[in-house]
């Protein structure tokens, strides 16, 4: 027997519940521990040597921090297109920005299973990081706290504590578990504050961070980063370390709260039911701004060409303006939804972005890499991920009782239920000792022992 129901808004909170009734319930007989490991916080756990791993996947095996993030999820599902198993893919995330749905390909299958390769986790928890940090070939080390310029500026305290613990429990519990590469991703809020104030077009170079002065902490906490990793890296433990201009593109993050500046444009364009579309300040301010696409193949160039290379960053080396780019929203609008608007800068707001632009000529020579999307392609891609989102609806199929059925079964639930809603999969059962194909392909798994089926 089957049920689903709709939810409004996003419902991955909703349901971490059913992750830690998976602790609570699951019987670990020697069977279910053999097949599946042993469930603690949340993350199946195969012991000390292979941590989130079974003994018997095969190598390369990657930890992607912050995986379910914007960046995150993009390079969980690239490494899917190059054909690597699921099974050597674990995401650790503690879902803060974070969404599970992120983790869906465009026609609703998913990349991995939540299931067994998803770890709800808190990196700031030093043991946590030391236990489940382990058992890969390579740490893909996405995971911080950062949101707007407003946010930053709003929590600074908090935001700078939190990526100190973050960043330092990830490395250490890399370098201690003997995984042998580590590529850390860092931020253009890391260059020194007097360089971000200039209307002057310039570019930076990665050694530019000196002397030392941030505008706010989220860009110290980051830097430190940058210089733990380079202390940690030895003959046994390889350290790449990229530094990212603004990074814009489909599931960037474009809540009110804590959305940057190209989907907030977005955003307001496709919300905006008046003729005016106003934007904050005076538009002149420009930034580098790169499409995700690129950086994942920068991030793949990097753990191929670039560990033990030092700091290397990447943008387009092109200045773009706020005005250029609400320009380039307000064509878009009129032409993919039919509605004209006038654009106005309010004055009286402050530019909260910062001038900065890369040099990236190591990225070209090292990584031999250079950015290949279109901003005006890159724009439209994710003004039409945003307008799709928000006409979704979100749903939550769940399975109840006896699960029955192989390959015709799950081809025809995912084809004529899970893909045409874009929902997930819950199994509710009783045991856990007969594995099904859909036990493999459920988002959510829990179980209850008295009950019967």
């Amino acid at each position: 027997m089957s049920h689903y129901f709709e939810t409004s808004g996003n419902y991955d909170e909703n349901f971490i519940n059913i992750r830690q009734d998976i602790v609570k319930g699951v019987q670990h007989s020697a069977l279910v521990q053999e097949k599946f490991g042993n469930y603690t916080n949340t993350c199946l756990y195969y012991g000390s040597q292979h941590g989130l791993f079974h003994p018997t996947v095969e190598h390369p095996r990657f930890i992607i921090t912050g995986g379910a993030g914007f960046i995150g999820s993009h390079l969980v599902k690239h490494l899917r297109k190059l054909q690597y198993k699921a099974r050597q893919i674990k995401v650790l995330d503690n879902l803060w920005r974070g969404r599970l749905h992120n983790l869906q390909f465009e026609n609703g299958s998913w990349a991995i299973s939540i299931a067994l390769d998803f770890c709800m986790l808190d990196l700031r928890n030093a043991d946590d990081a030391l236990k489940f940090v382990t058992g890969a070939d390579v740490v893909f080390h996405l995971a911080d706290v950062m949101a707007g310029v407003s946010y930053a500026f709003s929590y600074q305290l908090p935001v700078f504590q939190d990526n100190i613990l973050i960043n330092s429990n990830t490395i250490h519990a890399a370098k201690t578990n003997k995984i042998e590469n580590f590529v850390y991703v860092g931020t253009a809020c890391s260059f020194s504050n007097f360089l971000q104030h200039n209307l002057s077009i310039h570019s930076l170079r990665e050694n530019q961070t000196y002397p030392a002065e941030r505008e706010f902490w989220y860009g110290w906490s980051k830097l430190m980063g940058e210089y733990e990793a380079e202390l940690a890296k030895s003959s046994s433990f390889n350290v790449g370390i990229l530094r990212l201009h603004h990074v814009y593109g489909p599931y960037s993050d474009y809540n009110t709260v804590t959305e940057q500046t190209i989907p907030s444009l977005i955003r307001k364009a496709i919300d905006t039911n008046n003729d005016s579309f106003i934007v904050s300040g005076s538009g002149e301010h420009y930034q580098d701004i790169l499409y995700v696409d690129d950086v994942i193949g920068c991030l793949l160039s990097m753990l191929k060409r670039g560990m033990n290379k030092g700091v290397i960053q990447v943008g387009t080396g092109k200045a773009t303006t706020i005005k250029e780019l609400s320009y380039i929203v307000n064509q878009l609008i009129e032409r993919k939804l039919q509605k004209k608007m006038n654009i106005k800068f309010d004055n009286t707001q402050s530019d909260d972005d910062r001038e900065r632009i890369a040099n990236f000529d190591r990225a070209r020579d090292i990584l031999k890499w250079k950015p290949k999307v279109d901003i005006q392609e890159g724009i439209s891609t994710t003004m039409s991920w945003i307008a799709d989102n928000e006409r979704k609806q979100r749903v939550l199929v769940i399975i109840i009782g006896q699960i029955r059925g192989g390959e015709i079964a799950w081809k025809s639930l995912k084809r004529f239920l899970l893909q045409p809603f874009n929902a997930h999969l819950a199994i509710y059962v009783s045991n856990w000792q007969t594995r099904t194909l859909l036990h493999d392909m459920a988002q959510y798994i829990w179980t209850v022992p008295e009950y019967t089926d």
